[in-house]
């Protein structure tokens, strides 16, 4: 699983982690093509066809159609995907969160992990 906050500005290193390889073409990995066009002009072409803009007419550019509550409801239910994810997901997936090949999908040692210093608060106490 790729997260898209993390790897969306990295279209290079989205492909490298689907592949598995580190050798992905990089020329116009920036690019945009195919986008959606603006609110405006979806208004109008959808005017200029004959249909109805319905809630696009009123909306401003970016704005979206989710009010708060409803993105409050989905980035809660992100935030717990995220976290299932990220605690193993039962084994069915993984997470991949790097953008260089040599990281991603490796989790440190869980002996490694572990708060304060090394050698404790004793070594720089005076006696």
């Amino acid at each position: 699983v790729l997260p898209h906050e993390r790897l969306a500005p990295y279209p290079e290193a989205r492909l490298a982690a689907l592949l598995g390889r580190a050798d992905v073409p990089r020329k116009h990995a920036r690019e945009v093509r195919n986008a959606r066009p603006s609110t405006a002009a979806l208004v109008a072409r959808l005017t200029e066809c004959g249909l109805d803009p319905g809630p696009y007419a009123e909306m401003a550019e970016g704005a979206g159609l989710f009010d708060s509550e409803a993105r409050a409801r989905m980035a809660e239910t992100y935030a717990d995907d995220l976290y299932w994810l990220r605690a193993g997901a039962d084994g069915l997936a993984r997470i991949c969160e790097e953008t260089t090949p040599e990281t991603a999908g490796t989790n440190p040692d869980p002996g490694a992990i572990r708060r304060g210093q090394i050698n404790g608060t004793q070594a720089r106490r005076m006696a």
